[in-house]
């Protein structure tokens, strides 16, 4: 995960200067999906939707399941793109393919609301269901 006792010691002018430059070389999708949610809450740097939307993006791009749930997050309520729950149901669908609990709860929440995707609570229950399942096997 990205080190944030570095910067700590840097002023908080420079810190997006150095999150930006340093998400260019990293090749680690779940730091990229990381500095994501400081730019999305502003986190020590502005908030910046665009940048974290870019960086659920390349973060997704390259596989990692909460980048890939982060960017069906910004889909389902528009931050940074139009809102299109049709897309946001496909990547949280994506997600949940890739093992990601979140993702699999939301792709249920979705059936049960017809969020993207037609009404269909017998499938939500099974969501919920796996979602809980994955949650209790982790601890």
């Amino acid at each position: 995960m990205f080190n944030k006792e570095l910067l700590s010691d840097v002023s908080n002018d420079n810190i997006l200067r150095l999150l930006y430059h340093a998400s260019i070389d990293l090749e680690d999708s779940e730091e990229i999906n990381e500095i994501g949610c400081y730019y999305q809450n502003g986190i020590g740097i502005e908030k910046d939707e665009h940048k974290a939307f870019i960086h659920y993006l390349k973060s997704s791009e390259m596989g990692s399941s909460k980048g890939t749930f982060q960017v069906g997050y910004c889909y389902e309520n528009g931050i940074d793109v139009k809102k299109d729950e049709a897309m946001a149901f496909t990547y949280y669908q994506k997600s949940a393919n890739m093992g990601n609990s979140k993702g699999t709860f939301q792709v249920g929440y979705c059936f049960e609301n017809g969020i993207g995707t037609k009404k269909d609570e017998q499938k939500a229950f099974i969501y919920y269901q796996q979602s809980a399942e994955m949650v209790s096997r982790v601890g």
